[in-house]
Formats: C-alpha cells, structure tokens, sequence
C-alpha cells in the first residue's frame, strides 16, 4: 500500500526477493509541483501546493498559469496566480477537461472537453480561427500520429510533432504550409515551446532533457543544433505542456514530481510469505 510508483516511466520502487524479503519506498504518485527552474536547472521557487498537475501553460503576460488539475478523480482547468501561488478552479463541469490554452490578449481560456459525450481523440493537427464564423478546419491530415502543435510567436510557421521517422520528432512547417519541413530533434523529442521573440525553440528529448534550437527569425526558417540545458522529469512522448517558458527564455515553469529532492527511506519486510492467508 502506498509503495511509490511513476506510471509516466513504468517504474516501480520495490523488489522481492527469493528468501521472502521485500524492499520498497513509499510515495504519493499523483503529487506534483509546479516549479521555477533557470536555464541552467537551478531550482528558483515552488509555485503554489503540490496537486495531481498536469498541464502548465503560462499567460500572455506571464503572470497566470492555466493547469489541468485532478481533485477527487475530476480533471478540471485550474489558474494559478504565479506571484501568490494560489489556484482558483476555472472549470465546475463534471466532463473532463484538458488541454488549456490563452488568447493572445489573455482574456479567454480555450481547453477541450467532452461535454457532448464525444470522448475520440484528434491526432491531427487543426486550426482553429476565433473570428466571425470561421470554423475549425485541418492542417495536417495523414497516417501518421501529429499533435503537439504551436505557432510561433509572429505566425510564419508551427512546430509540432510527428512519428512519420518511426519515433516522436520535432518539425517546423511554414504556416500555411507551403512544401518546406524542417526536423528540428534529433534522437526523438515532443513538447516543443517557443520563446516570446521567436530566436529559440525548445522542446524535451526522450531523457527528458530539456533541449534548446537557436532560430534565426524570418521569412525562412533557419535554425542551429539543439543543445541540452537541463535535466527535468518530464514525460516528452506521451504528454503534452508539462512544461512553459518566460518571454525572455530564462525561466522555466515545470510540473516536477512533488518527492523530488525528498528522497524516503527504503522499508524492508522480512519473511512477507508468512502474513499470507492460508
């Protein structure tokens, strides 16, 4: 009971021996802090309580963050005010909701839900235009798996992920696509981020380093080699905004496992066979 297990890695912290000895740490897996980190990875501060956190995407002017957050088994869009650290529930629906973005101007939250009882999950990438009676229409549409989606910050392209190489990478296209495709990641990657001004893009590597693209902004897409700054616990494949960056690209809000840093003692149990009913 209670023995600590990451379902994000499939890693369980316990072992059983042949002579009927059992070793194990204890830990809460649904705990998680929202956390500052420099470009360097040096912790800055905590952000509000621990919680079940998953998606963090900062506000236009940086000092909200709307998060997906699990209470009492209901997922829910959560607002952190980031200077007091307090949340305030966005969401009542008992539906589930996910997936939390900002308008441009910051005064709208856009997340998905499936309060009309449609519970599919879109793997391509649409568009979504917020003027008058435009209506959502795709932007990639193919065999494989593409989402993870953002533009960058002056509209002249999108980075996203695809599995078309056989594993999660990052790609740039021109928006609207116009026959240019760039592979940004090298060795697999997934969550890719912008910085405010466009001149870096940022993305996490299957080691769950949090990598940097320098990008020389333009018509044309002109970019450098991704390079590590740190080592986080974030899930890059399967997850989406476990992470998001300040405008100037020095700061770093992370969803980071709450026992970071806390590490707890192994307990041991001897002879476990015998409390076994006969």
């Amino acid at each position: 009971e209670n023995v600590l297990f990451l379902t994000s890695v499939g890693r369980s912290y316990f072992s059983v021996s042949e002579n009927g000895t059992i070793v194990y740490k204890e830990g809460n897996v649904s705990e998680r802090q929202l956390t500052w980190y420099d470009r360097q990875g040096k912790e800055i501060s905590k952000v509000g309580p621990p919680g079940s956190y998953q998606d963090v995407v900062l506000s236009p002017d940086g000092k909200r963050a709307a998060t997906q957050r699990n209470v009492d088994g209901n997922s829910d869009i959560w607002v952190i005010d980031l200077e007091r650290g307090l949340p305030t529930r966005f969401t009542f629906s008992a539906a589930f909701e996910d997936d939390p973005a900002w308008s441009s101007d910051g005064s709208q939250i856009i997340f998905t839900s499936p309060r009309d009882g449609d519970v599919r999950k879109i793997d391509d990438i649409w568009v979504l235009p917020l003027g008058g009676d435009a209506k959502p229409y795709p932007l990639l549409q193919s065999e494989f798996t593409e989402n993870h989606g953002h533009f960058s910050p002056d509209g002249r392209f999108f980075a996203y992920v695809s599995n078309e190489s056989g594993r999660p990478e990052v790609y740039v296209q021109s928006f609207p696509p116009a026959g240019g495709k760039w592979q940004v990641s090298t060795g697999g990657g997934a969550q890719p981020h912008w910085r405010r001004d466009g001149k870096e893009l940022y993305y996490i590597a299957p080691d769950r380093k949090l990598m940097v693209v320098g990008v020389k902004p333009g018509e044309t897409f002109v970019y450098g080699t991704a390079t590590p700054l740190f080592q986080t616990q974030v899930p890059s494949a399967a997850s989406a905004n476990r992470y998001d960056v300040t405008a100037d690209g020095q700061r770093f809000l992370v969803n980071s496992p709450a026992q970071l840093g806390k590490e707890a003692p192994f307990n041991v149990i001897l002879n476990w066979t015998s409390t076994l009913k006969k």
